[in-house]
């Protein structure tokens, strides 16, 4: 029987309706939850106004009788009637009074509302006009939202447990779907990897059969070539192994005193195993203290990285692996002269939130929606006067911009009155001329900061002292990513 996988397309199918699937009937419910509450909402209204409209039209009745024989004066009529209406009717109404051309007489006025009943006086002071607002809720409205809201409590947790259900589902299946992409990208590159020790094998163990070597010396070198490309086979199989069993949870790291030395040591032997040489340069101080690892997992990271860099380097390859000791950490570095990683992508790795292309976006209109139209609290600028005209337009209020250097522009113009609209500050900085305080403050700010261990920051190349002009070639160029150094001990 045939077996046909699920393809990504249709697991993002399935995820779609898994997701959707439960809110169609929680929106109907929604929909017929609502309206049932806007009729009985609407029918209590009605039947609240057909309530005191009966009892404005029969108050109003006993108050033209009973002052059928002795009305009151026209100034202190307005008065009377609302208390006698407040003698009969609730005390949370609200009671006025117009005359003949619906000006008010008595009566506070009610805001945004419309008056619940209103009748005509017809033999008394004919033509006024009495209305009946209510002041706060009746019992019938109040009766009404306790209905509504013991009705509303158990939809609203019927929506919401579809919703949970909804996004359970959803994250099961994309967890599914992205498990799927890795073994299918695993397996091709498991293929891909082992094509070429196992090609490169077949064909020299065929040239030795078949007899097309010129020399024992050149069967030797061919033999040697062999147990090369073998000892990669069985690196690459372990290395796969010990992923799958990191991915699976079951790796259990032995962790023990290394030192790192042995570890260099280690990764160099292995990588000299498929070059045929040692072409690396290996900078590893024997005085290093020892290191707390898993040694096969970390001579497997460091191979990796090493195989990377003598897989996407050119013709001229120059490679190095440095050990160093900071505070009390100690860094591996693996540096080449390879394609690298572009800006943008160091960026992010960096830990930076948002990359902008200045050559291609508009750095104002995309920092501007990041910020929700907030703006920039802090700018550190390296080029104060050539950024000045966009900066302004991306700064908060209360802001600050720190600069450092002004190349663009040596003696920019301040738009003054620009900068006092937003309260901004302008800090201008030369690190030789901080107070000693501040800049052991800065210092410590940045040693903090590294030891946090991700961001890192950048060297694009390292130089002896006898290869400064080289150096300075190197910065001058202007497509470094990262810092210059000059080590002085070499």
């Amino acid at each position: 029987m045939a077996h046909h996988e699920i393809s990504p397309g249709q697991i993002r199918g399935l995820l779609l309706l898994l997701v959707l699937g439960p809110l169609i009937p929680t929106a109907l419910m929604l929909r017929l939850m609502f309206g049932s509450m806007e009729e009985a909402r609407q029918e209590t209204r009605e039947q609240m106004e057909r309530s005191y409209q009966s009892s404005l039209n029969l108050v109003t009745k006993s108050l033209e009788h009973q002052w059928e024989a002795s009305p009151p004066q026209r100034g202190d009529a307005p008065g009377k009637i609302v208390k006698f209406y407040h003698t009969y009717l609730e005390t949370d109404t609200i009671i006025r009074v117009l005359d003949e051309h619906d000006m008010p007489l008595t009566g506070n006025w009610v805001p945004h509302s419309k008056p619940v009943a209103v009748t005509t006086l017809n033999t008394l002071f004919a033509g006024w006009k009495v209305q009946l607002y209510l002041q706060g809720k009746s019992a019938m409205v109040a009766s009404t939202e306790e209905d509504i809201a013991l009705f509303a409590w158990p939809a609203g947790l019927a929506v919401a447990a579809n919703l949970v259900i909804a996004g359970v589902a959803g994250f099961a299946v994309h967890r599914q779907m992205r498990m799927q992409e890795l073994k299918n990208s695993t397996l091709a590159t498991v293929s891909h990897e082992l094509k070429t020790p196992v090609a490169s094998m077949r064909v020299l163990l065929e040239t030795l059969l078949e007899g097309r070597y010129k020399s024992a010396e050149q069967s030797r070198e061919y033999l040697e070539l062999a147990v090369r490309e073998n000892h990669r086979l069985g690196r690459l199989i372990e290395n796969f192994l010990t992923l799958s069993r990191i991915e699976r949870g079951v790796y259990t790291f032995r962790k023990e005193k290394v030192k790192p030395a042995e570890i260099v040591r280690a990764a160099l032997d292995a990588m000299n195993v498929k070059m045929g040489g040692n072409r690396i340069e290996a900078r590893a101080s024997e005085n290093l203290p020892p290191v707390m690892a898993d040694r096969d997992s970390l001579n497997m990271a460091l191979v990796n990285l090493l195989e990377n860099a003598w897989k996407y380097t050119g013709g001229e390859k120059r490679i190095s692996l440095e050990t160093r000791r900071e505070g009390g950490r100690v860094f591996f570095t693996v540096a080449d002269n390879g394609i690298g990683i572009d800006k943008a992508e160091q960026a992010h790795i960096a830990g930076a939130d948002l990359v902008i292309n200045y050559r291609t976006e508009d750095v104002v209109a995309s920092t501007m929606a990041f910020t929700g139209q907030r703006g920039v609290d802090r700018v550190i600028d390296v080029d104060f006067g050539g950024n000045l005209a966009t900066t302004l337009k991306l700064m908060a209020v209360n802001s600050t911009i720190a600069l450092y250097a002004t190349n663009g522009n040596r003696n920019p113009v301040l738009p003054m009155r620009e900068l006092m609209e937003k309260c901004i500050a302008v800090r201008a900085l030369v690190l030789f001329a901080l107070p000693p305080p501040l800049l052991a403050a800065a210092q410590a700010d940045i040693s903090r900061w590294l030891a946090g261990g991700r961001r890192i920051h950048n060297i694009a190349a390292q130089f002896a002292l006898s290869e400064t002009a080289q150096a300075h070639l190197a910065v001058e160029k202007g497509d470094k990513l990262g810092t210059v150094i000059v080590d002085c001990a070499r």
